[in-house]
């Protein structure tokens, strides 16, 4: 869940972690072709993550699929 709010982040927007699993199943249905390439799809996003340190932490650690920790210049 993780994950797909993080790629939800990186398009602009923000939602609550719940509607992580969204962009997460879309991937997996994409895989298995049960969505094909193009298939429109419409996924529902609620709220918004109301607890900023969920963010953080996911983003210092540069395992994490999509993180973006900080860089020092």
């Amino acid at each position: 869940m993780m994950d797909g709010m993080s790629v939800v982040g990186l398009n602009g927007f923000d939602c609550e972690m719940a509607s992580g699993a969204v962009p997460a199943a879309i991937k997996k249905l994409r895989q298995a072709e049960e969505i094909k390439k193009d298939d429109i799809v419409v996924g529902i996003l609620t709220g918004r993550q109301k607890d900023p340190g969920l963010s953080v932490e996911y983003h210092m650690n540069p395992d994490n699929s999509f993180a973006r920790p900080p860089t020092h210049r």
